[in-house]
């Protein structure tokens, strides 16, 4: 006769090894972290040259996939442009031990962050740019078309050409150099006649640097002429103005 106690261990070591067998022999309990990891070698496999300082997100990951259990082995697949997008769909696909397979479609947004200068405060047109409005942060320039100032040194004497919103790159093609006079100016105009040489206060009508021609107004007569600008702000004319 057999001992009541022996069938009742038996039948629990038969109950555990029956669990280990069916489940792979580990308990794995997915995480978020592992689809990242995946996705990640993915895109260093298929585009190495553009993987170096890329960070992705995703929004929200499949229920279906973190539900999934038991040392699941993940895949991902998709069709990457050459135009590297800024949100970019994967298919990623999780197989279990025991062939369950099941796949989902993730959208991972891109990003590249780098130290740039950028504005600090609403910028205007025509504004110098200075330690007063600009500063070095990270920005994420993933897809940035321009080539943004990354050292305060590199805007040293210029102005905006264009206005630039709080938080705003600022690349080195929408500034400019400084003029000599600024619209607004008082200058100093110079009328040559033979051996005569006159002279008369004027306001700048335009910017300029030295060897332009701009338009200034003659503030004793409030005509406006046009006369050559030189280095020490006098604006040359041909006739008395």
């Amino acid at each position: 006769m057999s001992n009541p106690s022996n069938n009742k261990l038996n039948l629990f070591i038969g109950l555990i090894f029956l669990s280990l067998f069916f489940s792979g022999g580990t308990s794995y309990s997915l995480e978020q972290s592992h689809i990242d990891k995946a996705i990640h070698e993915y895109l260093a496999e298929k585009i190495p040259d553009a993987i170096n300082g890329l960070q992705f997100s995703i929004g929200s990951y499949p229920q279906t996939l973190m539900s999934c259990s038991g040392s699941p082995d993940i895949s991902v697949e998709g069709t990457i442009p050459p135009d590297l997008p800024k949100r970019l769909p994967l298919k990623v696909s999780i197989s279990d031990p025991r062939g369950k397979r099941i796949s989902a479609y993730v959208t991972i947004s891109l990003s590249r962050f780098r130290n740039v200068v950028c504005s600090s405060s609403y910028t205007r047109q025509g504004e110098i740019l200075s330690v007063d409005n600009c500063i070095v942060a990270p920005a994420d320039i993933f897809g940035h078309i321009g080539k943004p100032a990354v050292e305060m040194s590199q805007l040293s004497g210029r102005r905006a050409k264009k206005c630039f919103n709080a938080g705003e790159v600022i690349d080195l093609e929408d500034t400019e150099p400084i003029p000599a006079v600024v619209r607004g100016d008082r200058v100093r105009i110079i009328a040559n006649a033979g051996n005569l040489r006159v002279s008369t206060e004027g306001i700048a009508k335009e910017d300029g640097f030295p060897g332009e021609f701009i338009r200034v107004k003659n503030t004793n007569s409030g005509k406006v002429i046009t006369g050559k600008l030189t280095e020490n702000k006098e604006v040359e004319v041909s006739s008395r103005p």
